[in-house]
């Protein structure tokens, strides 16, 4: 027999929480055999990768892995980094819900907000990261249809609402390679850090499938061997690929954004080889219709009802926005002097508002640079912090609300007289929806036969607020024979107030 609450279809997605964690993680590393030792840190980096997720009764739970790229000099002042890694777990609890749930499933954004490091010997050294992670979490509550069947004096009254449902995908492995010659010279050429980051250029749905087309982006920071300083190469590698989603379709909007997950560099004779593997994760935004009961009535029998109001998520939309950041401050802000040389800049991205305005979506946020610089043969980083924001165009109304995830794909920094100035190409993936809510029938009870007036009619003068669900139900009669008898005219649904506009009285 068919369940009649999870049959296909009888089930509405509702929002069960939104919820922000801090987690701080504290890891001892010693740096392996090959690595020189550190004579000096500069500068600690981290990127998150994407997590595996696991969604139970209480909380959600986000395990996953984060590199760590420690910059330092080692005793012969030359720059190095030591890419080290470790696992990180993060459990977010739920609000209490008494909704029996199925199929309940989460998004995560997990960002490295702050991260030290403390060298402990001249291969060990200590590092701290506080990690903000801004998790959702969705479940598909049951629609009870089965009232539909009661049939007899029972009158069922039906609604229909149009949500935005989500669904989330995360690709595996994609791998890339890429090629470049060495620049010609005496020395050898020494890689010293690899870093990368992913744009997505183009994207499509279709049946069970986000179509992605974009670019690995590669920054090489080099140097000669020896006492050649460093300088930055950049490479772009483009891929086209099919992430499969589960229930997406052409009429679907996502929001796609990538990971690098892996980086290796293999400097021969002549020539530099690149193995890359990135993971794409895929937020997608689909418009269902539900059906549901909004109330019921016996004709004969007194009645009881209790109602449910779910949240609801609706006019949703998923997209990608590629935008530039181009800012600048004093020298002595940034702690910069004329003198001193740029070699390299490192970004991060963290989203922090968004707000409606005259119609327009404004994403704001800040971006952290750490300038590598160099000054009379001394090597140091200046972090500097500057603001970003983005506007597109709006179709949401007041209650919208909205979930970003921002990254930076490159960033250049430049000295300009008496100011530093940093460009920065920014992609922001954007969840975006009305929230809404559902008031369905819960539960019904009959009692006793219903006693009936003597009279042989009545006369109601409705009110504004008045429906002419309200008054069938209240006088124990039907829609239909109201109707027949006031010769009225309804085409809305019945429980709508202004079903009776304009209706002086109504013969009962």
């Amino acid at each position: 027999m068919e369940d009649i609450r999870y049959a296909e279809g009888k089930y509405i997605q509702v929002p069960i929480n939104e919820k922000s964690v801090i987690t701080e993680m504290s890891n001892d590393f010693t740096l392996p055999d090959y690595q020189p030792e550190i004579k000096r840190l500069l500068h600690v980096s981290a990127s998150v990768l994407p997590p595996t997720k696991y969604v139970g009764d209480s909380e959600s739970e986000f395990c996953g892995g984060i590199d760590y790229y420690v910059l330092y000099t080692g005793s012969d002042n030359q720059i190095y980094c030591a890419p080290l890694s470790s696992e990180y777990k993060v459990n977010v609890p739920m609000d209490k819900n008494e909704l029996a749930l199925a199929n309940m499933t989460s998004d995560a954004d997990i960002v490295p907000e702050t991260v030290t490091g403390r060298v402990t010997s001249p291969r060990k050294l200590n590092i701290k990261c506080k990690m903000r992670t801004r998790a959702r979490m969705y479940g598909d509550a049951p629609i009870d249809m089965s009232y539909t069947s009661m049939g007899g004096a029972n009158q069922v009254l039906l609604g229909v609402k149009e949500i935005s449902k989500r669904i989330f995908a995360q690709s595996d492995m994609i791998r890339l390679s890429d090629e470049m010659i060495q620049p010609s010279g005496a020395d050898e050429i020494r890689v010293i850090n690899a870093h990368g980051s992913v744009m997505i250029n183009e994207k499509s749905t279709s049946a069970n499938a986000v179509n992605c087309k974009g670019e690995l982006y590669i920054k090489l920071l080099m140097c000669r061997e020896g006492d050649g300083v460093p300088y930055s190469v950049v490479r772009r590698v483009p891929f086209s690929t099919s992430l499969a989603v589960e229930g997406a379709d052409i009429e679907c909007e996502s929001g796609v954004r990538g990971s690098v997950c892996e980086m290796s560099i293999n400097v021969e004779e002549g020539r530099i080889g690149i193995e890359a593997g990135i993971m794409l994760e895929a937020s997608v935004s689909k418009k269902e219709e539900r059906k549901y009961v909004k109330d019921i009535y016996s004709t004969l029998n007194k009645t009881e009802c209790t109602y449910t109001d779910l949240p609801v998520l609706t006019d949703g939309r998923a997209f990608n926005a590629n935008f530039t950041q181009s800012d600048s401050m004093t020298l002595e802000e940034a702690g910069l002097t004329p003198e001193h040389k740029i070699l390299d800049v490192m970004g991060c991205a963290y989203p922090d508002s968004a707000s409606m305005d005259a119609g327009r979506w404004i994403f704001g946020g800040k971006s952290k640079f750490a300038l590598l610089v160099e000054k009379d043969g001394e090597y140091s980083v200046c972090e500097i912090e500057l603001p970003y924001k983005y506007s597109t165009e709006a179709r949401n109304s007041e209650n919208a609300y909205a979930c970003t995830s921002a990254d930076i794909i490159s960033a250049r920094a430049r000295l300009d007289g008496e100011r530093v100035g940093v460009d920065a190409e920014i992609m922001l993936r954007c969840i975006t929806s009305d929230r809404d809510t559902v008031k369905m029938l819960n539960s019904v009870s009959f009692g006793d036969v219903r006693e009936r007036s003597g009279g042989d009619c009545i006369v109601f003068y409705p009110s504004s607020t008045d429906s002419i669900w309200d008054v069938a139900k209240k006088y124990s009669t039907t829609v239909a024979e109201l109707v027949e008898t006031n010769k009225l005219t309804v085409s809305q649904s019945p429980d709508d107030t202004g079903t009776l506009d304009g209706i002086k009285y109504l013969i009962i």
